[in-house]
């Protein structure tokens, strides 16, 4: 997290979206975690509210890429 004593998601953020995909439902939730997971990227960007605050947040994933080396 990017604010001490705080995790990077809390249980009353709301999700607005995942890499600027904008999420709607819980399937939407699972497609963009499946292709964010299928790409070469580490890292997500979500957009999230928390409170009245809009923010963004970058959480590191594990990809499905195989290292050779």
């Amino acid at each position: 997290s990017n604010e001490f004593g705080t995790t990077l998601l809390m249980r009353t953020d709301v999700i607005l979206a995942i890499n600027d995909k904008p999420i709607q439902s819980i399937d939407d939730v699972s497609e963009a975690f499946k292709l964010a997971k299928n790409s070469k990227k580490s890292v997500i960007l979500l957009k999230i509210m928390r409170g009245l605050n809009t923010k963004m947040v970058a959480m590191k994933i594990k990809t499905n890429e195989v290292k050779n080396d």
